[in-house]
């Protein structure tokens, strides 16, 4: 394939991918965040509806009662987890999706409970008391009492709404702060710019009108970001031996013994790509080896590590080759010396990137 097809072709299915992936991914926040602002609705409606006299619960059974505080128990603690935004920085589909069974779950079991056994603190403590504590639950009659009334499901969505929010902005300043364009570093950019999208969407189903505009400033960054991405992709070339490379055995004989470590070792670290990681190319990056660890008292080497260039060939997209920054170690012991043979290897968090095949050297020559 000629290099201006090679080209055309990767950007199609880069763009088509990334896009794709993203309408996906905001597809999905945007219908778990509808799905749970419809249930916040349910809910201020119900509430609404809820009567405030003498609760009919008084007279269920047992068996019915413990059912009651059981599932109430669940609830509360699935509420819990909407405590803090962590969770929505550690994975925001996970979230999306927690908060929207919970509200679904809360406006389909919560009239029925507050109708049942009361509205207020005290009346659901009268009600329910006289029995034993189910077994299993995290709250005694107090507590659940307590914790039931609190649950502001209205209040708590414009409360994650904000959080999403106030997550975008810190990753926005981020991204204007950290913006270049370096091949590994382009990638990175639009990956934020595209987390922050997502972020914005969940805040604005939430709370509808709030966010658009800036929702629209991040999908206009989201498309440069794109466009100087496969620009850079398009341009950039295998970097090739560390010219100041001085260290024992040869660049040649390194990057070979490189490759033969990443056959034999396919597991070396997780793949940032979702692609088959096929060793391909390999160069000395650093100009020496340098100690990784030494003996704590005497200070004496114990193993030495060197930087490497590592190019992978994929089976989904045959025409890129996944670039790596990694680190190749000898084996750690008394009296190592920095020589092959390889005995670890793992790769840089972050540090990689994508550049065309036909821009790389035949591993032949």
């Amino acid at each position: 394939m000629k290099r201006t097809k090679a080209v055309v072709f990767l950007s199609v299915c880069i763009a088509a991918g990334m896009l794709a992936s993203q309408a996906l991914a905001q597809g999905g926040i945007r219908g778990r965040a509808q799905r749970a602002r419809e249930a916040a609705e349910k809910v201020t409606d119900t509430a609404e509806s809820v009567p405030t006299s003498l609760p009919t619960g008084a007279g269920h059974s047992t068996e019915k009662k413990h059912a009651a505080w059981i599932r109430m128990d669940q609830l509360l603690t699935d509420y819990n987890h909407f405590a803090s935004g962590y969770g929505m920085s550690e994975d925001l589909d996970e979230f999306a999706g927690r908060w929207a069974r919970f509200t679904e779950e809360w406006a389909e079991f919560s009239p029925e409970f507050f109708s049942a056994y009361g509205t207020t603190s005290d009346l659901i403590q009268q009600t329910l008391r006289g029995i034993d504590v189910p077994e299993g639950v995290l709250r005694h009659l107090h507590t659940l009492a307590a914790d039931a009334v609190d649950v502001d499901v209205p209040a708590k969505q414009k409360q994650i709404a904000a959080w999403a929010h106030e997550q975008g902005e810190r990753l926005v300043t981020q991204l204007e702060q950290g913006q270049n364009n370096a091949p590994d570093r382009v990638e990175l950019h639009l990956r934020r710019a595209t987390r922050i999208a997502r972020l914005y969407t969940f805040a604005e189903q939430l709370a509808p009108g709030a966010h658009t505009a800036t929702l629209e400033q991040i999908n206009q960054r989201i498309a440069a970001l794109d466009a100087a991405n496969l620009k850079t992709i398009a341009e950039v070339k295998w970097p090739g031996h560390n010219a100041r490379y001085s260290g024992t055995d040869t660049p040649d004989a390194l990057a070979a013994a490189a490759l033969e470590f990443l056959k034999a070792n396919p597991q070396w670290t997780r793949p940032e790509y979702d692609d088959e990681h096929i060793p391909h190319l390999a160069a000395v990056g650093g100009s020496g080896w340098t100690v990784y660890k030494r003996a704590p008292l005497t200070g004496v080497p114990t193993q030495y590590s060197l930087d490497m260039v590592v190019g992978f060939r994929g089976k989904k997209n045959t025409e890129v080759l996944y670039v790596y920054q990694m680190v190749f170690y000898t084996a750690e012991a008394a009296g190592v010396t920095p020589n092959l043979p390889f005995r670890y290897a793992n790769s840089r968090q972050y540090a990689k990137h994508q550049m065309l095949l036909s821009n790389a050297p035949d591993p032949e020559d």
